[in-house]
Order: C-alpha cells, then structure tokens, then sequence
C-alpha cells in the first residue's frame, strides 16, 4: 500500500467515524429562564488538551494545525492553539525564544472543549493515526451568554466565537 493510499483510508475511516459519532452525540436540554429567554443546563463535558512541539509536523503538516483541521472535520465548535513562551518536556530539554535563537521550537497547547462522547472519539481516532501524544483530560462545565444566543451558537452564527 502506497502513502498516499493509506492517507486516503485513513482520512475517508476518519470521516465515518466522525459521522458515526455525530449522529450518535445527543444536546444539552434548554429551559426557559426567568426572562423568558432560553439557557442550556449542565452543560458539562471534557476539555482536551494536547502538548505538541512547534515545529512537529504529521503526513507533512504542522500538527497543531493537524489537530485543528481534524477535529474541525469532525464538526466540533472550535478548537485553540497557543504557543508557549517556554517549556520544557520529558527529555528535561528548555525550550524558548531568545534573541539569538529566532527558530525555537517551542511547546504549543492545543486546546478542545468538547462533550465526552466527542472527547473519546478523537481520542480513539488519533490512537489510530499512531500519534505519540501526550494529552490531559478532565471534566468541564461550560455555557455560553448571552443565554438566548445558544440556538445561534450551535449553527456557527456566533459573532464572538
């Protein structure tokens, strides 16, 4: 099997999973509040969180932007990554930016909020591609205002996010 060729199934598996998935995920329940306006209760889910280095790239694209455009392709509401101004990792090796060296290759966060049926998915979706990541995960409780902008959020009509 050529590159390309196992690329390609493994983008196509990628996209059925994340089809699969999001068919299967279920929404917050809304409830009126006291003005009449709508807001979502216990939204509760995971934030996910990946440590990868600057410069690190997978099938030939960074892998910060990797784990964007993926999880994008999965439908989730967004996803960040910040680059760090330094750090250090398991090899004990300080990373950061001075003046003579403009090429650091600093530690970046790559950042998720997610539900925990959209966590487990992209998780097992990367243990698939066979990428050595280290990741933390832990249970959030999130919500949006104004209230009675939920229903604009969730078709990507927000105007701050």
């Amino acid at each position: 099997m050529t590159p390309k060729t196992a690329d390609s199934q493994v983008a196509s598996s990628f996209g059925r999973h994340c089809q699969v998935a999001g068919a299967a995920l279920g929404y917050a329940i809304y409830k009126p509040n006291e003005t009449g306006g709508l807001r979502e209760s216990n939204m509760e889910g995971t934030f996910l969180k990946f440590y990868v280095s600057e410069y690190r790239e997978h099938n030939g694209i960074l892998l910060f932007e990797w784990l964007l455009e993926h999880a994008k392709k999965c439908g989730f509401n967004g996803g960040t990554a910040m680059r760090a101004v330094a750090g250090f990792g398991r090899h004990g090796i300080l990373h950061e930016e001075t003046f003579l060296e403009l090429a650091a290759d600093l530690p970046v966060e790559v950042s998720f909020i997610l539900s925990k049926d959209e966590a487990k998915l992209f998780l097992d979706l990367l243990d698939a591609e066979n990428i050595d990541l280290l990741y933390v995960k832990f249970p959030v409780e999130y919500g949006f205002l104004p209230a009675n902008n939920i229903g604009d959020w969730r078709e990507g009509r927000s105007r701050n996010l």
